[in-house]
């Protein structure tokens, strides 16, 4: 949640400015719906496939690459937080691969 609430304002200038980028997140963010719904109703971890946590890997990397140094380094510190399955399990995400 710290990277959005700090950063969402250059998140969406990264997005808007970028639409293929922009268009990309929201697909995957549409795609997951079912899972962050079964997830919080069943008071459950949110399951992800394999492709689906390479893919918000993925998207992370490429708003990195169009940011700031400030949010290039919090997407960093989430990534490495995204390669931990320790941390993962922490918040609740399931990865199977």
């Amino acid at each position: 949640m710290y990277l959005y609430y700090t950063h969402s304002e250059e998140m969406t200038q990264v997005l808007t400015a970028h639409p293929a980028l922009s268009v990309k997140a929201a697909t995957f963010a549409k795609e997951l719906i079912p899972s962050l719904q079964s997830g919080l109703q069943n008071n459950s971890a949110i399951v992800l496939t394999g492709d689906q946590y390479n893919r918000i890997l993925d998207i992370f990397k490429e708003i990195r690459g169009k940011s700031s140094p400030r949010l290039a380094g919090a997407i960093t510190f989430v990534l490495k937080k995204l390669a931990s399955p320790e941390q993962l399990e922490k918040t609740g995400v399931l990865v199977r691969r």
